[in-house]
Formats: structure tokens, sequence, C-alpha cells
């Protein structure tokens, strides 16, 4: 009986005495030279199993923030963090896929299907594995952030063998490692906890619950409250950090909102107002003069949105076929472009800036194709954004 309680008071003190995960500062996009690359690396919880196409959590995710950041989704139905696991992450295309993102941050969220009785037979390997996992991520090239979810709750009775004792082991040994690293935590768990309807199958979120989860995320990256939709102004994709105006011509700034929101636009000295009709606002600019000193332009309605480093220049429209499209760094299936590693070193200009348009099929014009600003960097030649 001693020695049973001597052993709970030992796990009990362990916990206590984890060191704790430090502040994470605010991820800024204004602070890379092109859209920050955000990676969801997951189970099915992250693929989205169980909700309509484009609404996981990764694609809400997407909704909630602007062009300057691109949301990838690299779940896989299933999958474990254990490498002694029934069907480990670790083989799958998705996680060699993630890592060739180049991703500036990592959001991983495994560990459900590590709680199934076959799987947390190796629970003594969790941490090891986790552990290795983060590095594997932390030591890419682009060095992201990397933040570690805590699992969504599992309402009992559980199902498919995925059950709360496991996931509650699996947070304090998850929590652990970010206090041992110093990573960024994700509170998943917290933020279904009180909400079983939204875990209908006691394993899945469904797509309201992937809202939630969406919204956690983007204040864990943001610091800020995920916006509601509808609620605020939001100006075109053009209109974004980075962003190069055209000189010696008016320049219309236009975007959306709600109707009724008198939305202000302050650049170069400048300051117009126009109120939001039909869901939709427009000021114009008075011609600028060419400059190399970034600027900042602040949009202003219900919300405030503040776009650094934006010049005045000369602005090239360039299009044509896949030639045209393709960046200097290899693509899968073609040959490589002659000397590209040397142009690629070389690309220092950070006054060249490229808005690229994603390829997109319609048969009636896009309001907003969703573009994405990169400043001319060794790194960004190389990435073909599509």
């Amino acid at each position: 009986m001693k020695h049973a309680v001597f052993s709970l008071l030992a796990l009990l003190l362990t916990h206590w005495l984890a060191p704790a995960a430090g502040p994470v500062e605010p991820i800024k996009p204004a602070a890379y030279d092109h859209p920050v690359r955000v990676a969801c690396v997951g189970d099915s919880i992250t693929a989205g199993f169980g909700v309509p196409g484009g609404q996981a959590y990764p694609d809400q995710l997407q909704a909630l923030l602007d062009t300057s950041w691109e949301v990838r989704n690299f779940g896989v139905s299933g999958r474990t963090l254990l490498r002694k696991g029934d069907a480990p992450y670790w083989k799958e295309k998705a996680f060699t896929e993630a890592q060739a993102f180049r991703p500036d941050v990592v959001v991983i969220l495994l560990g459900a299907n590590d709680t199934k009785p076959q799987n947390w037979a190796h629970r003594e390997e969790f941490a090891a594995d986790y552990a290795d996992l983060v590095k594997t991520f932390r030591d890419l090239e682009s060095k992201p952030r990397v933040y570690v979810c805590r699992p969504c709750p599992v309402p009992a009775p559980g199902n498919f063998g995925i059950n709360e004792e496991g996931v509650q082991e699996e947070i304090r040994i998850i929590d652990r490692l970010a206090g041992e690293q110093q990573l960024g935590v994700i509170d998943l768990h917290a933020a279904l906890a009180d909400k079983p309807d939204l875990l209908p199958d006691h394993v899945h979120p469904n797509a309201a619950g992937a809202a939630v989860m969406a919204a956690t995320v983007y204040q864990a990256m943001t610091g800020l409250p995920a916006p509601v939709a509808g609620a605020g102004v939001r100006p075109h994709s053009y209109f974004r950090s980075h962003a190069v105006l055209p000189r010696g011509v008016p320049v219309p700034v236009w975007g959306s909102g709600p109707d009724g929101t008198t939305v202000s636009v302050e650049f170069a000295g400048q300051k117009h107002s126009t109120p939001v009709k039909d869901g939709h606002w427009q000021v114009t600019l008075t011609p600028l003069a060419a400059s190399s000193e970034p600027g900042r332009m602040t949009i202003t309605g219900k919300n405030t949105l503040v776009l650094e480093d934006v010049l005045v220049g000369d602005v090239w429209l360039a299009s044509g076929q896949s030639n045209m499209e393709r960046q200097l760094g290899p693509r899968a299936g073609q040959q490589e472009i002659l000397h590209w590693r040397e142009e690629a070193a070389a690309a220092k200009h950070p006054l060249i800036r490229q808005y690229y348009l994603p390829l997109k099929f319609a048969d009636a014009p896009v309001e907003d194709p969703q573009g994405r600003w990169s400043v001319c960097t060794p790194r960004t030649v190389m990435v073909c954004w599509r």
C-alpha cells in the first residue's frame, strides 16, 4: 500500500514540476518576405473525417486568415504518432510533403489513434517519438515555429478504441515536452471539452467543431481573437503587406465588409473614407510618386488592418503558360533550370515583389482570386506557390 501511495505521489510531483511552456510571441506576417506557410500535421481530425469538403479545420483556418498566410492540410486518417503504432504517420507521403512545403509554422495534432489499446501498449515511447517529430520539423531549413496541440476530448464511451483516459496521459506528456522545448501549446481539448454535441461520433468534430478548432489555432498563432464572419472589413487580396502600388496614376483600393460600415484608408499622408454598400467599398488615392522607402497602409472599419512594407513603383502584368508560372527551384517531373542554384543564391532584390495569382478555372469573373505577395529573396524564387 505504501508503495502505491509513493508511486502516486511521484507521478503527481513529476507533473507539478514539469517546466511550463514559455510565452510564445504572436506571428507577424509582415516580418516574412512571403506568405506565412502553415503545415497542419495530424490524423483524421485534421484531415476532416466526417465534415463536408472544404470545412476541415485547416480549411476554416485559412478562411479566417488572409492571403498573407498559406495553410496546407497534411492530415492522414487513422495515423499514429508512435512509430510502433498500427499506422505510423512517419511512413506517410504526407509527412514527406509537409517537410517539402518549407513551412514557417507547423501545427501538430496527433495522439488520438495512439490511445487504442494495441498502440498505447507502447506508451513509454510516446514522449521520445513526439520529441523526434518536433526535431524533424525544427531542423528544416525553413526553421519553422512548432505548435503542439492537446488532443481533442473523447466523450464517454469513446469510439474506435480511442479513449479519454489515454488522451489525459498524452496531455501530461505533451505539456512536459512543450515546457522543456519552449513550444507553443494549443489547447484543443479545453476548446471542445464542454461541447460534446460537436463530437457526434465521440471522436471526430463536425464542421462546427472544426470551426472551434480553427478559431483556437488562429488565436494561438496571431494573439488575436478570431474574427466573426461578416463583422469586419477586408481589402482585396492585392492590398497586403509587401504590395507595390502603381505610380503616377489614381490608385483604387477596394474590398468587402458589412453594409453601413464606414471604411477609412490612410497611406502616404492621404486619408479617404467611404461607406460600405451592398457588401463592397472602394476609395481612390490620388497619384503617388515612386518611392523605394516602404510605407504603411492602415484600413479601418469595425476592425483595423495595418499593411507593412508597401512600395510605390512600376507594376507589370506577366501572363502565359506554365513556363511563366514556374519558379527557379525544382519541380517534380520536370528538368531543372540551368544554373538555378547560383541564380537563386544571388536573388536578393527586396524592391522586386511578385503578386502571384493561383491557377483557377471559372465561367465568370472572380471577385478576388486570392493572390499572394512575396519579396524577391533566395528562398522565394525557389518556391512555386500554387
